[in-house]
């Protein structure tokens, strides 16, 4: 706070002649500060504070992610969702979630292990997993995945025989396996389309394939939080054909 002494100085005795002039010294005025005179004497002082400032808008954190984390789609749509309604002026609902893994259980189809045929390059394969699996050793070991695509119906078949071999496993099989899941899934949702119109019907639905303990790559994980790719990559399939 700042106050200013605004009474008349009184003038001080001087050597000079009576005809010199008397000046009256001028109060500080500190920078942003309104004069306010002293009352009479014995009155109360006054104050005058100096205008506000406006309060800095504190800058919004963004949320941090490390290079190897993927973004998580809901950050940004996250604002939309909770003020958005819906086009009967209702909240929008939240997205659901379609889990499928057990045999004999709703949408057990989505899975690489139901008894659905697919064709590649001339031949058919019992399963999505048999293809699957023999593509680990096509085009250098044909031999292999012959073996595979034959050793038998069941789908856990091929899945042991590709691991008793893994050393014969195409050395890039990291780096391109998605892009094979997404073919193989293409594959056998197009030659039957029971399965794509069982796929589409599920409309913006999160698929998750919840195969839990046995799996966090392609499933949910033990904890519910694998990657969940063969799901993402159902959904990919599905967006792509609802366009058509």
């Amino acid at each position: 706070m700042y106050y200013v002494d605004t009474t008349t100085a009184q003038p001080q005795a001087t050597s000079r002649s009576s005809s010199s002039r008397s000046t009256t010294p001028q109060p500080f005025i500190p920078p942003g500060a309104t004069p306010v005179p002293f009352p009479s004497p014995g009155g109360s002082r006054t104050y005058q504070q100096p205008p506000p400032q406006p309060t800095p808008t504190p800058r919004r954190r963004t949320q941090s992610m490390s290079r190897n984390q993927a973004p998580d789609p809901n950050i940004f749509t996250q604002h939309l969702r909770k003020s958005r309604p819906s086009k009967g002026g209702e909240p929008a609902k939240p997205q659901k979630t379609i889990y499928f893994y057990e045999k004999g259980k709703d949408y057990y189809n989505f899975t690489n292990f139901a008894p659905y045929t697919v064709e590649y390059e001339g031949k058919k394969y019992p399963t999505s997993e048999h293809l699957f699996q023999a593509l680990k050793f096509l085009p250098h070991r044909p031999q292999l995945a012959e073996h595979i695509r034959t050793a038998g119906d069941r789908p856990t078949i091929p899945f042991m025989e590709a691991r008793r071999f893994e050393p014969e496993v195409r050395t890039d099989w990291r780096s391109v396996n998605l892009e094979m899941m997404d073919m193989v899934l293409e594959l056998k949702f197009t030659q039957n389309p029971k399965l794509m119109s069982e796929l589409l019907k599920t409309g913006d639905a999160k698929l998750v394939e919840d195969a839990r303990d046995k799996d966090a790559f392609w499933g949910n994980g033990a904890d519910g939080k694998g990657l969940n790719h063969l799901g993402y990559a159902l959904m990919s399939l599905r967006e792509r054909y609802k366009r058509r």
